[in-house]
């Protein structure tokens, strides 16, 4: 599955697909505070493909990310945790990493090194 990325999505893409039950988000550019809305509509789109929702996001292509990306990472993975999912990261992005264990956030959006570990640690909760 993948979506067209809207005029005005600014200097972020976001590829979506499938794996099983899992959801993979891959954004690709700068999480800012112009891209954010989009990030955020891609994410609940996500969200809500499977019940309970499983969704890895993709971290190896993000190029930048502010604190409006984050704040839609945080407020993404609360909803999809109401709704008994999970959301983790996956790719080896040291920008984004250092970003999370300075707000702390590594502990609740957990990241893995491959897109392959993230799904098979989300195949667990089926």
């Amino acid at each position: 599955m993948a979506w067209a990325n809207p005029p005005g999505s600014g200097t972020l893409s976001v590829l979506t697909g499938l794996r099983g039950a899992v959801v993979i988000v891959r954004p690709t550019g700068e999480l800012t505070m112009s891209t954010a809305p989009y990030f955020r509509t891609r994410l609940e789109q996500a969200a809500v493909f499977n019940t309970p929702p499983r969704v890895v996001v993709d971290t190896e292509e993000i190029t930048f990310c502010d604190s409006a990306g984050l704040d839609v990472l945080t407020a993404v993975l609360h909803e999809i945790e109401r709704g008994g999912g999970r959301l983790v990261l996956s790719g080896r992005n040291d920008r984004l990493l250092r970003i999370l264990k300075t707000t702390g956030m590594d502990g609740r959006l957990q990241p893995y090194a491959t897109t392959e570990d993230a799904v098979s640690h989300l195949a667990a909760f089926e």
